[in-house]
């Protein structure tokens, strides 16, 4: 953790802001892609005044994007997740639980809904591979604009409590002391070129 600081300290200091979202952007997916390489280029082009259009706003890494630092002595347990909605095609009154102690394994037989969770605790979490959308219910066509929100079912320092989960606001800090782990944040752990 105390290195993700460093970096994020280094980064405010001594980076612009074009500079600090490609950190940003290497800290959380796995691979940049080509979109990436064309919107960093178009904002660097712009901090040198020469004008692309449309412009494209930095989004420098800040602390919402890097696990938060919790004291030690709260520790954060995982309940369920539930009442997911417009993730896949998951039914709103579907309940995941977990283990409160160990280690949870979810498995199953293909679109049972494994990835759409798999997707929601990554982001809500803030693993560290979040490359994957999370895809709305295919068979509804409205479904594209309502956005994916979840309810986190936790325990801090004994106590029972809920945590509202949307996609497009910052996840709360206690589920990032959570580790998800799935075959693409192996890769991104064990295939990407970093320390």
């Amino acid at each position: 953790m105390s290195l993700l600081n460093d970096i994020l300290f280094w980064s405010e200091a001594e980076l612009t802001a074009w500079q600090r979202d490609a950190v940003r952007r290497l800290l959380q997916k796995e691979q940049l892609e080509e979109n990436d390489f064309d919107e960093l280029y178009a904002m660097m082009k712009d901090s040198h005044g020469l004008i692309d259009s449309p412009k494209i706003q930095p989004i420098p890494l800040a602390a919402e994007h890097l696990p938060a630092q919790i004291a030690s002595t709260d520790h954060v347990i995982l309940s369920a997740i539930r009442e997911l909605k417009n993730v896949n095609r998951l039914p709103p009154t579907e309940l995941l639980s977990f283990s409160p102690d160990g280690i949870t394994i979810i498995y199953g037989g293909n679109a049972s809904g494994k990835s759409g969770y798999s997707r929601v605790l990554k982001r809500a979490c803030r693993a560290r591979d979040r490359s994957e959308s999370i895809h709305p219910n295919a068979f509804d066509p409205a479904a594209s604009t309502r956005t994916p929100e979840a309810i986190f079912d936790v325990v801090i320092k004994k106590e029972a409590s809920s945590l509202k989960w949307e996609r497009d606001e910052v996840p709360p800090d206690e589920l990032s002391t959570i580790a998800v782990f799935d075959s693409r944040c192996a890769r991104a752990y064990l295939d990407s070129e970093q320390e």
